[in-house]
């Protein structure tokens, strides 16, 4: 069993198919499928067989280069997964952080960027550039946020990634309402300031959607009230997660319990949602 360079997005190491069923894949003779683990199957030309995976390490050089950004800039979040390219100024007044990312589609991944995101503060700003097939199933932990292709940003040089600026002026990728079907779900808390509550969609207030995502963020699941005050950008003195749902009493009860005892609010979890939020 061999193995080459992807020849759709020319980083990761795709498998190539030994005698690949014909009525599937009608291949010419200079012709190989190719299995790539972020782009599934791919038709390439029989040279690819000659073709080796570059290291991590030179791609990256690559995209800094691309970037603007020194090499030397760059940090590893998840070693071998997850690397912060560095901060970029567009225009004045203007910051955007970069990262590139691997396997993004496996949740324990894409859930510990995004609790990195949150955590700096550029949830909603950073570009995540990656190899993985995008969009991201809605599911996703990162939905929402901007997440782009490599292959379809640009391409790699022989000294530099070179990108087309003009596509990397899309916002975040979102999948419409109408193509989904949920019943009990917070995965568009976040990125939309939408709940599912036995198969409805219900749209947050912006502090209703802060409440819910300061419980999604933390890593236990659950807060004090003054945390949680502080955590949802609260000023009010008399803060009331309860009141603030009182309108839709349906969505407070059905995913945040208050525990008197210990005078704690917790969050709870659907089984829809149990694969993501642990």
């Amino acid at each position: 069993m061999s193995s080459a360079t992807c020849y759709d997005c020319w980083i990761e190491l795709a498998r190539v198919v030994e005698d690949p069923p014909k009525k599937a894949y009608p291949l010419r003779d200079d012709e190989v499928l190719q299995m790539c683990p972020e782009c599934g199957p791919i038709v390439a030309p029989a040279y690819i067989r000659k073709t080796y995976q570059p290291a991590a390490e030179q791609l990256i050089t690559h995209l800094m280069i691309g970037l603007g950004l020194m090499p030397q800039g760059v940090r590893a979040i998840q070693p071998g997964v997850v690397w912060r390219l560095g901060t970029t100024q567009p225009c004045p007044g203007q910051l955007q952080t970069w990262y590139f990312a691997r396997t993004l589609h496996e949740l324990p991944v894409a859930q510990a960027l995004r609790e990195h995101l949150h955590g700096e503060g550029v949830l909603q700003d950073a570009i995540i550039l990656t190899t993985s097939e995008t969009p991201l199933p809605a599911y996703s932990p990162l939905a929402g946020t901007q997440v782009r292709s490599l292959h379809t940003v640009g391409r790699l040089g022989q000294s530099a990634f070179e990108f087309f600026d003009n596509r990397l002026k899309t916002g975040a990728q979102v999948v419409a309402e109408d193509e989904r079907s949920h019943t009990n779900t917070l995965r568009y808390t976040a990125s939309e300031a939408l709940v599912y509550w036995q198969g409805q969609a219900i749209r947050l207030t912006r502090q209703q959607k802060a409440i819910l995502v300061a419980l999604i963020d933390d890593r236990d699941h659950e807060l004090g009230r003054e945390a949680l005050r502080e955590a949802a950008g609260s000023k009010d003195e008399k803060f009331s997660p309860s009141k603030t749902f009182q309108r839709i009493p349906e969505v407070y009860h059905g995913f945040i319990h208050y525990d008197d005892d210990q005078e704690r609010y917790h969050l709870k979890i659907s089984d829809e949602d149990a694969h993501w939020l642990k």
